[in-house]
């Protein structure tokens, strides 16, 4: 999971700094569109968040299940 964090944050970084490249050099000349891609990379940070903590959640229950069902 953490590996899957860190590229998620790498390519949110390089996409951002790009945006904002071609936004600085006048490539991109639409102010709604550069922020709606970041609010959607943020989104999409937010939601991934939310699926690693599920998925810490389901770990421990199958681990206490397991752990339950062993005795």
């Amino acid at each position: 999971m953490l590996k899957t964090k860190k590229k998620l944050n790498r390519n949110a970084e390089a996409l951002l700094l790009r945006l904002g490249r071609d936004f600085a050099v006048g490539k991109q000349t639409d102010l709604g569109t550069y922020r709606l891609t970041m609010d959607h990379v943020e989104n999409l940070k937010r939601i991934h968040a939310f699926v690693r903590r599920v998925a810490r959640l389901v770990l421990k229950t199958l681990e206490a299940e397991n752990s339950v069902n062993l005795k």
